[in-house]
């Protein structure tokens, strides 16, 4: 099966599963601070959120498996502990909003399985954690349309969060409508066994502020523009074991010394590699793959602004 005959496949399977459960009677959440631990239920879903919610310092608010929240265009701040756990059988579904993990927001502990964390889940809206180090693990994250206009999502990661095992997927709406990226690092974030397929304006994956984040074993396309963009300060970013293709640049680096080895990089419009203004510098890309094995092919293939 190709790989747009798969996607469209995935976005089907979601559409029907996002009707079921309309008509049920709602649970409706206005503007709130959960300031003590919380559980939110299959028995009292769907919740509709009517209003911000925040959750304090100290306090865990727990979503349970099967539960959809519709959260329209209203936020959930995590200053505290949010445990967004489906299973393979029974997901969570999040529509609509966005969920901001603040500074204070507990990181997730493997050891403990403790902290913040959103695995087996539909997610139809925007999750950012700057600084906290967060779980988002078998996930399938896509568009959602609100009164007829399409909404951006995307991933945005620092720290040491892992983010593992997703599809992200996301519709060929018009320029406006577009997100800026499907997912977004920095710090030691490791990006590994994702699908990031669809239309970005910017790039698939970008890489930027502080640290060296792992981008690791990926099938990563943008019809639209870059598969990944690197702007990171400092540290090597490591891109290895992807496969990137279908997009009009594969890897755009500017002011950055990335890592990137053993990956495929070919079915790209203009350049495999591209190096931006400042990118005055070495790069180590050794033994990936470039469609070709012709050298004045694969030279053709690889710009340098200098």
């Amino acid at each position: 099966m190709s790989l747009l005959c798969a996607v469209w496949l995935i976005m089907g399977i979601l559409s029907i599963s996002f009707q079921v459960g309309l008509g049920q009677p709602v649970n409706n959440i206005g503007k709130m601070i959960v300031n003590s631990d919380t559980v939110w239920n299959k028995a009292g879903s769907p919740y509709n959120l009517t209003g911000n919610v925040v959750i304090d310092k100290g306090a865990i608010l727990t979503i349970e498996p099967g539960v959809t929240v519709y959260l329209n265009r209203y936020g959930i701040r995590v200053n505290g502990t949010l445990t967004v756990r489906g299973t393979n059988t029974d997901n969570i579904y999040l529509i609509g909003g966005s969920i901001y993990f603040a500074e204070s927001s507990v990181s997730w502990n493997p050891q403990t399985e403790t902290g913040c964390i959103i695995e087996n889940t539909v997610l139809k809206t925007s999750v950012s954690s700057p600084v906290t180090s967060i779980m988002i693990n078998n996930n399938t994250i896509t568009n959602y349309i609100h009164a007829g206009i399409g909404v951006g999502n995307y991933i945005q990661a620092g720290g040491n969060s892992i983010i593992s095992k997703n599809v992200i997927l996301m519709p060929f709406y018009d320029y406006d409508t577009k997100p800026q990226y499907g997912i977004g690092v920095s710090g030691a974030t490791q990006v590994s066994d994702n699908i990031i397929y669809g239309a970005f304006k910017n790039a698939a994956v970008t890489v930027g502020g502080s640290g060296a984040p792992t981008i690791q074993r990926n099938l990563i396309s943008n019809d639209y523009g870059l598969g990944i963009a690197i702007s990171s300060d400092t540290g090597k970013p490591l891109i290895k074991e992807n496969t990137i293709t279908n997009c009009t640049d594969g890897i755009l680096i500017d002011q950055s010394t990335p890592i990137i080895v053993n990956n495929n990089i070919e079915g790209i419009t203009r350049y495999n590699v591209k190096m931006g203004i400042g990118s005055s510098i070495d790069v180590a890309a050794s033994n990936n793959w470039w469609g070709t094995t012709d050298t004045a092919v694969i030279d053709q293939k690889i710009y340098d602004y200098y």
